[in-house]
């Protein structure tokens, strides 16, 4: 399974663009799994992945995976999921640097599952 994060504090330089592009240009061109968790309140992501109709959406959200210990079962069985940013509670758990720790635990963790599983193996 490769990883791929792309961060940065500064809004309007194309994360998202870029983003949404390598998540099709992966599934549809390459012929990879993709999964796209989209941790971002804007949900900007989200939105671009929804539109395209072709990405199963997760009944996970954002904030849940960050916050609980997900079993990997719950992730969708397919060859494109988009497991959504969802606004209101990811904004208050950013609010919430106590926290974060865990949060980033939780996900290298559930990422950690996903590799052992190989669900979403290269």
């Amino acid at each position: 399974m490769k990883t791929l994060v792309l961060a940065n504090q500064k809004g309007g330089v194309g994360k998202t663009a870029i983003a949404v592009q390598l998540a099709y240009f992966f599934n549809l061109i390459m012929k990879k799994r993709v999964l796209i968790i989209d941790l971002d309140h804007q949900r900007n992501t989200s939105k671009a992945i929804r539109t395209g109709e072709i990405a199963v959406l997760s009944q996970l959200t954002a904030s849940l995976l960050l916050s609980t210990k997900i079993d990997i079962s719950d992730v969708e069985d397919a060859e494109f999921v988009l497991i959504p940013a969802d606004n209101a509670e990811l904004l208050r758990m950013e609010k919430q640097a106590d926290k974060h720790n865990s949060f980033a635990t939780n996900l290298q963790s559930f990422l950690k599952r996903l590799i052992i599983n190989s669900m979403f193996a290269s």
